[in-house]
């Protein structure tokens, strides 16, 4: 059992010590070998676990009485394979971007109501955008996130925009962005969410055409001249389809 800090939730350590209880060599456990494991007594584990199993974390079966990990368990690994798979997909394009425009190159994937940068490619310049990676930023100021309402229906992205408090007047305004994004591939915002940076983002498509994730150049507005953001656009599109095509895309 690990060590526990003093910052931690008992009831939680000890249902992550259940979890962890099980192993590819022993995936189905009895209470007995769960409280043995746990160092925990088995009415504590009995609670535990049907508790996890009233949420789907864990399983009994009804002949042997055995416990294994729940359907949910999965869920949640599908999800972290799901973005290293994109992540390792996106690394090497984001390379090439970064390489060809000198700009910070991010990758954002959606999560409920923002976006998170999962993935980022530093500018060489001094003056450059700096995106944390694990940093949450508003799904619909900037281009790296409206590209997220690019298969959207006006209906949807209408009420995504009510509910965060959006006026008649951004909203019709939002729905023009990303009409024009759906023409062009590709977005671009100026100082929405940092003041001096602009964006350019391209939308990213998993193997169901879904769009997954979205993959942006950043940096400062005093190097992005009228005749360059056509070329950034055609970049960050033509990166955003080799990722796609990595994870499975055929569109």
């Amino acid at each position: 059992m690990k060590k526990k800090s003093k910052e931690t939730v008992q009831a939680i350590v000890r249902a992550i010590d259940v979890l962890e209880s099980f192993t590819l060599q022993r995936p189905e456990l009895t209470l007995s070998e769960i409280s043995e494991k746990t160092r925990l007594n088995k009415t504590t584990v009995y609670r535990i676990l049907q508790t996890l199993r009233s949420r789907g974390y864990i399983e009994q079966d009804r002949d042997s009485q055995r416990y294994s990990l729940g359907f949910n368990c999965f869920n949640l690994g599908s999800i972290v394979i799901n973005h290293m798979d994109l992540r390792k997909a996106a690394l090497e394009p984001m390379k090439e971007l970064s390489r060809e425009c000198g700009e910070t190159i991010v990758l954002f994937v959606p999560d409920e109501n923002s976006r998170v940068c999962l993935e980022r490619i530093d500018s060489n310049y001094v003056i450059r955008n700096f995106m944390q990676i694990g940093g949450r930023y508003p799904l619909h100021r900037g281009a790296p996130g409206k590209v997220f309402f690019l298969n959207k229906d006006e209906n949807a992205i209408r009420k995504f925009l009510e509910r965060e408090g959006c006026k008649e007047e951004e909203i019709a305004s939002f729905l023009q962005v990303v009409a024009q994004g759906r023409r062009e591939e590709y977005l671009l915002s100026i100082e929405e969410n940092f003041e001096g940076a602009f964006a350019v983002a391209a939308p990213v498509y998993n193997n169901a055409g879904e769009i997954c994730a979205s993959v942006s150049i950043c940096g400062p507005i005093i190097r992005l001249t009228e005749e360059k953001r056509e070329v950034l656009g055609r970049m960050v599109v033509s990166a955003a389809r080799e990722i796609s095509k990595k994870l499975g895309y055929g569109g």
